[in-house]
């Protein structure tokens, strides 16, 4: 019953001292007093010129005065101030390409080395020795006859050096279709080989052996002839190997790091001296 009666007593005096509170509350829509600045320091004797000015004193060096912040009015709304946040571009899986970009570029150049083995040259028997006697001296299947100079003693350089420029464009700039241009060159060899004779009796006749037509049978163009003439013959082979092709190119599919290319249409032109 005492515990009640205290309660209640407790209750009635926080309800008297309410009014009391909300009077010296401002009414709504009045200003904030200002708040009083800070009481300023003494003043530095002049003969200090390296201390500081205190904050609130003119003259060089002065500190500018503390402005308090802005005291919002009552029931006003909270601003808020929100900043876009942008998400990061993806990341290529194939790397950036030129110029640092995520992007591949529309057009590029592309240049290799290119190291071949070629075949050797399939040439003829090209010099023939032969007996005077037969029926036509150093001719092809005549009993005294043997090759000379034949396939592979002249065409001995197999690996050539080279190189290839590629020059490619793409046409959707997402590399659905592209088109593909590309040259190459192989460094010029050549072989030599030269045969003879001085004409000696006894000696062997020098010929270039071929089919005559007319006849119908192997013959021989005698370059020396024992007893008869001197000669002599030079062989030279060089090589120039180049050639070109344009392709257009499509993409067939796409992986997390592959991706599968196909060729719609190509023209490919190869040429070859000797």
């Amino acid at each position: 019953m005492e515990k009640r009666w205290l309660a209640l007593v407790l209750g009635m005096g926080w309800l008297g001292a309410l009014p009391a509170a909300r009077a010296q509350l401002p009414a709504p829509g009045t200003p904030y007093p200002a708040l009083q600045a800070p009481m300023a320091p003494p003043a530095v004797p002049a003969s200090s010129p390296q201390s500081p000015a205190p904050p609130g004193a003119a003259g060089p060096g002065a500190m500018p005065p503390l402005m308090a912040p802005p005291i919002p009015p009552p029931g006003a709304a909270p601003s808020l101030s929100v900043t876009a946040c942008e998400a990061p571009p993806a990341e290529n899986p194939f790397g950036t390409w030129a110029h640092g970009s995520a992007e591949p570029e529309r057009f590029y150049v592309n240049l290799e080395y290119l190291g071949w083995f070629v075949r050797k040259l399939d040439t003829p028997v090209l010099v023939t020795a032969g007996a005077f006697t037969d029926p036509v001296p150093a001719a092809l299947g005549q009993p005294g006859t043997r090759p000379l100079v034949q396939a592979g003693d002249v065409d001995t350089h197999q690996f050539l050096n080279g190189g290839r420029l590629t020059l490619g464009y793409d046409l959707s700039g997402n590399e659905a279709w592209t088109i593909l241009g590309s040259a190459f060159l192989l460094e010029q060899r050549s072989g030599h080989v030269g045969v003879r004779s001085d004409g000696a009796p006894g000696s062997a006749v020098i010929a270039r052996p071929f089919y005559n037509a007319n006849a119908g049978i192997p013959d021989a163009d005698p370059i020396a002839v024992p007893g008869i003439m001197a000669g002599g013959i030079s062989i030279d082979t060089p090589r120039f190997f180049y050639g070109g092709e344009v392709n257009l190119r499509g993409l067939c599919c796409t992986g997390d790091l592959s991706r599968v290319f196909f060729l719609a249409a190509s023209a490919t032109c190869h040429s070859t001296r000797a």
